[in-house]
């Protein structure tokens, strides 16, 4: 990322403070690792890239630790809770990315459910991962990762970057998305049987979600009918027309052991 005015934007708007501490995934050269490290009380900056690694060892941060290492192998709970014990003061943390976009929705997806001590986590995805992160319902990119996103967290889009903000550039324009974790899930359900169906809804979300869930879980089409019935929705609706909300009150009303 090289365009300046983004860098910015991505700086004004994370929220991160005096007292806090970051880790940046993906630094690259280290730009924003720059405006980091000015923010914050401390940055650890994770980059598999060796030759990105060699670049960000030259610069003299004091209050930036480099780490050499794969975010998806990397113990995160581990450096948070190092981080918090070594540094008091420190009053929250935070993850600032540029996704490698091949692995973003697993990323994102680990971090969200690990319930990290997270206050919030601003990045760099592919502009359509955006829409998808920040969908509501009634959304055609509305689907099973907005439900998982918004289970964990209030999400927004602050800024767009095209492809030109970026050197090599891209064939794709990316948006940053801000997620602020939230204290507890944003419904009440139990989450196994939450997330069982808004993965079954959303596996062939062309049929009517009576249809797909049925067939996916092997469930009585008149149960799933008479809980969408209960909710007020009609029994014709798709997943994508159903809202976190609603899912919750489904997982509460179809006993899948039972059914």
């Amino acid at each position: 990322l090289v365009d300046e005015g983004v860098l910015d934007k991505i700086t004004a708007e994370c929220g991160v403070g005096a007292e806090d501490f970051v880790i940046e995934i993906g630094p690259g050269a280290g730009a924003l690792t720059n405006r980091l490290a000015q923010a914050a009380r401390r940055v650890a900056a994770i980059e598999l890239d060796e030759r990105f690694v060699r670049i960000l060892r030259k610069n003299t941060w004091e209050n930036v630790e480099i780490i050499h290492g794969d975010i998806m192998k990397f113990d995160l709970e581990g450096l948070v809770a190092r981080q918090l014990n070594e540094c008091p003061q420190t009053s929250r943390a935070f993850i600032i990315a540029n996704l490698p976009y091949y692995i973003t929705t697993p990323i994102i997806a680990r971090v969200l459910e690990s319930e990290l001590p997270i206050y919030s986590m601003t990045v760099m995805v592919q502009r359509e991962v955006a829409h998808r992160i920040a969908a509501t319902g009634g959304n055609k990119d509305y689907g099973a990762f907005s439900v998982l996103c918004q289970y964990y967290s209030r999400p927004k889009i602050i800024c767009e970057a095209a492809a030109a903000c970026f050197f090599p550039k891209p064939k794709v324009d990316s948006s940053v998305v801000r997620m602020d974790i939230l204290d507890s899930p944003s419904v009440d359900a139990p989450r196994d049987a939450f997330f069982c169906l808004v993965r079954a809804g959303f596996a062939q979300r062309r049929k009517t979600f009576v249809n797909s869930a049925s067939n996916v879980l092997k469930i009585k089409k008149d149960i799933i009918c008479q809980a969408l019935i209960d909710i007020g929705k009609s029994e014709n609706i798709r997943a994508e027309q159903l809202s976190p909300g609603d899912f919750s009150k489904l997982a509460k009303l179809i006993d899948l052991k039972k059914a």
